[in-house]
């Protein structure tokens, strides 16, 4: 579930993002409605992929300390999260309360609180630059095989 609320946002907005990309650089190529080549393919595809994994960071983070904290890993973003559920748990509860006990949106301002807004973009610029390579070689292939299959059938 965790995942999922990840990867849902991610690709409603990389995907048509990448569309209208795509067909952007065609028209600006061509000054017309023509089909894209797989370089805009994949240069649409970069653009779209950074784009999303920017906006979708704080959900990535988020996702990142819930799944850690269910697991019991051993990282830094464990003892965050650990450290922000003990801090901002309810007094009265005596059992240790774990990812599971909390909902993403409580986890989501908890570490907000602590760690400020700017924590919940933590790791951006690496996520950004993998999703745009991601996005290149992914969606660039795709455009590549499209445009191969056209030529053939038509």
């Amino acid at each position: 579930a965790p995942t999922l609320a990840l990867d849902l946002p991610f690709g409603m907005l990389q995907m048509p993002l990448y569309e209208a990309l795509r067909g952007a650089l065609a028209w600006r190529r061509a000054g017309a409605p023509v089909a894209p080549t797989p370089l805009e393919g994949a240069l649409a595809g970069g653009a779209a992929g950074a784009f999303a994994a920017a906006l979708t960071t704080p959900l990535d983070v988020v996702r990142t300390r819930h799944v850690l904290m269910s697991e019991g890993g051993s990282s830094h973003f464990l003892r965050t999260a650990q450290k922000i559920v003990e801090r901002y748990g309810a007094p009265h509860h005596r059992t240790r309360r774990t990812a599971h006990s909390l909902s993403p949106a409580s986890l989501t301002s908890r570490s907000a609180h602590a760690a400020g807004v700017q924590g919940l973009f933590r790791g951006i610029l690496p996520r950004t630059a993998y999703m745009a390579f991601g996005g290149v070689v992914y969606l660039g292939s795709y455009s590549y095989v499209t445009d191969l299959v056209t030529r053939v059938v038509a």
